[in-house]
């Protein structure tokens, strides 16, 4: 699997998106982030749902547990189907691996 993130877009016809989800610590959020950034993507962190930046403190949203997940779940939907209308490519989804997530 790492000669495949370490490939750049070959420019092929089509669009392309990732999924990425995996163990905490196991490096899916910077290879997500370097993918994005090699290949001029996008990256949507579902993590980035957490982040209150109104205040420009990043701080974190108190909602957790397995009845505020269908809120973060139906933020992260609209922003791949956003994206994906938009016709950008690739796509970089950053996902967690959190029970219930």
């Amino acid at each position: 699997m790492e000669d495949r993130i370490n490939q750049p877009d070959s420019g092929a016809e089509g669009k392309r998106s990732v999924l990425m989800r995996g163990l905490t610590g196991s490096e899916k959020s910077c290879t997500a982030k370097r993918m994005a950034e090699r290949d001029q993507g996008v990256l949507l962190e579902l993590d980035s749902f957490f982040e209150d930046n109104t205040t420009g403190r990043g701080e974190v949203k108190l909602v957790w547990g397995r009845k505020a997940l269908p809120e973060p779940r139906r933020w992260q939907m609209g922003r791949v189907c956003k994206a994906i209308d938009s016709g950008l490519s690739p796509i970089v989804v950053d996902e967690n691996h959190r029970p219930g997530m």
